[in-house]
């Protein structure tokens, strides 16, 4: 494994098919416990046709937030609830049910997708506008660019990649203009 941070270009990791639906899951970061157990994954979705349908580990909840291209609006038990890019939606199902506006433009819709053991871990999404430099804590594991100019401890992050931070110490950041999401990952209250 490379050393860290690590940027990655979200449009080039490997892609799975969605369940139902034109488009691609792809994996950021996954954390698993000893026996391959499921901690946290962090996901791209990508929806390219007016509905998709992803799947999410069995007995895990999810964080979802808009990230590029048409709105997406996911299905919970109230009905279809709009995506949006400065917040985190949760759900707690491993189906998770896409639809794009019947007058999309052409292109993908972009979602983050994190999955969570909730006895395991305790994740959070920040949503961050930023110019000038900022210090975050460790345990902070990912940082996903969505526009502007972002450096972690010096390394460029283009828009639209992720940052894959070692959660055991500080990382310097610095910006112009820079939107981008935070994601921290710690145990639960009561948890060791």
């Amino acid at each position: 494994m490379s050393p860290l941070p690590r940027v990655l270009p979200l449009r080039d990791q490997p892609g799975q098919r969605l369940l139902s639906g034109i488009g691609a899951v792809r994996d950021v970061q996954v954390e698993t416990a000893p026996g391959e157990r499921l901690l946290w994954m962090l996901q791209i979705v990508e929806l390219r046709s007016a509905e998709g349908a992803a799947s999410a580990p069995a007995g895990t909840r999810q964080l979802v937030a808009g990230l590029s291209g048409p709105q997406l609006s996911i299905r919970k038990p109230q009905g279809l609830v709009p995506l949006r890019r400065d917040r985190a939606s949760e759900l707690e199902t491993s189906a998770v049910l896409m639809r794009r506006p019947s007058s999309r433009p052409s292109g993908a819709s972009r979602m983050l997708l994190l999955s969570y053991d909730a006895a395991e871990a305790a994740p959070s999404l920040a949503f961050h506008g930023l110019d000038g430099e900022h210090a975050f804590a460790g345990g902070t594991r990912v940082l996903i660019a969505l526009e502007g100019e972002l450096s972690v401890d010096g390394q460029g992050v283009p828009p639209l990649s992720a940052a894959v931070l070692d959660p055991e110490h500080p990382v310097a950041v610095r910006a112009h203009g820079a939107r981008f999401i935070a994601v921290r990952v710690t145990q639960p209250v009561g948890v060791r």
